[in-house]
This record gives structure tokens, sequence and C-alpha cells, in this order.
């Protein structure tokens, strides 16, 4: 395929550049084997994980590293500007709308593709609490339950309903769309089931927000519009 590909592009006088390209072998089986592709009689570097247009992408296939960078960067971004989001002086509600504008954009980027397992929930809760601390100044010393600050603030947690309905709206629009990604949703791999607990699947928690038990039911749902609007507001209305 990279042949076929480096071929079209020398049409149009284009060229990959073999060290700068990389590759990676996507599989759950931690110790799988190498990769061999040649371009220009040069091996193609075999990777575990890359960055790609600003998320990471790992051989395992899973998104607690993209998501542990992303509040990573996002807690950089609220240092960036901690004498704004942190100035008494400020009217608090007009703090708060600065870090969901400017924060929480950097957080959620690429949200959308995200599996997210029970351990990757609670460091975007932990995240999203640690935000609010910071703005009200609130010590760990002074033991005040995230309840009663959240009280304080006149807030209540957003940040995972937020993601679900960014996952929940692009799922939508790519159902919808017979197209070339909505094959790679549909798209199964061949082989058995592995032993032990299965994975977390990216459809299974827009599954349940959308009271759907199966994909066949989340696509009929998905395909007509107003029906697929009627779920997202009683998964959304609280």
């Amino acid at each position: 395929m990279l042949k076929i590909l480096s071929n079209a592009l020398q049409k149009f006088q284009l060229k990959i550049n073999p060290q700068k390209t990389k590759s990676i072998l996507i599989s759950k089986i931690q110790d799988h084997e190498n990769v061999n592709i040649i371009l220009n009689n040069i091996q193609i570097q075999q990777v575990q994980e890359f960055c790609y247009l600003g998320s990471i992408i790992t051989s395992n296939n899973k998104s607690s590293p993209d998501i542990k960078r992303r509040i990573a960067l996002a807690k950089q971004a609220f240092q960036n500007k901690n004498q704004l989001l942190t100035n008494q002086h400020l009217n608090i509600h007009l703090r708060k709308r600065f870090i969901k504008t400017f924060v929480w954009s950097v957080l959620t980027y690429a949200s959308e593709t995200w599996t997210i397992d029970e351990n990757d929930r609670k460091k975007l809760e932990a995240a999203e609490m640690w935000m609010w601390r910071r703005m009200t100044k609130t010590r760990w010393i002074e033991k005040k339950s995230n309840e009663r600050l959240l009280e304080e603030i006149q807030e209540r947690r957003y940040l995972m309903k937020s993601i679900e309905r960014r996952k929940i709206k692009l799922v939508g629009h790519i159902i919808r769309h017979n197209n070339f990604i909505n094959n790679i949703f549909e798209g199964k791999i061949p082989g058995k089931i592995p032993r032990g607990r299965p994975r977390k699947k990216y459809f299974d928690d827009i599954q349940k927000s959308m009271n759907c038990e199966t994909y066949k039911e989340l696509k009929r749902a998905a395909d007509d519009r107003e029906d697929w609007l009627h779920r997202q507001g009683l998964a959304f209305r609280h």
C-alpha cells in the first residue's frame, strides 16, 4: 500500500520521506511481531506510539496515554493564565467561562475518539475538580468536599457529559452517511475472541447514553434524526 501511495504521489512530483515515516502494528498482544516495510530500499521505523494531529496513537489502541497527555496540557494552559483565572476581583462566573473556553478546549481536543475506561473517567473528573479548586484557591488542608465546592461556585460536574455529547454528535453524523469512515466503524477483524474479560468498546458508553442495547438499534436511531435528537435530549436533560 505504501508503494502504491508513493507511485501515485510521484505523478504530482511529491515524495514520501522514509526518515519521517513511521509504522505501527496495533494489536492486543503485547509481544507482537515486527513489521518489515521497505520504501526506496530504506526500512520504515516501527514505533509503539506516535503523535498524529495532536493525538497519541498507541500499539494497543488504548486512549489512556492521550487522555493523560491532554490533562497535562490542560493544566499547563491553566497555569499560563493563572493570574487571570484565580483573580478574586473578577466575577466568578466570568472566570468559569474562561476555563470552559480556553482550558477545557485543550483538555477535550479529539475526545470524540476516546474509549474511556473507569480509571480514565476518574482522572478526567479529578482534573475537572483540580481546575475549580485552583480557581477558588481552595487548599486540600481545608478538607472541603467536592460537592460543597461545586455548590459554592454554583457549578456541577459537566466535563464527562460534554465529552459524551461530542462523541454522540460525531457518531450520529458518521452513521447517517454511507462513506469510508462508516465502513471503518462497522468493520470487523477476523479471528477468535481472546480469553478473559473483554476490553471496553468505543460504542459501550454511547449505546448506554442513547438507551440502545445493540449497535443495530443505535444505527436505526441515528438514521432517524428526530429519534436521535429525542434520545440525546433524554440522555442530557439533567
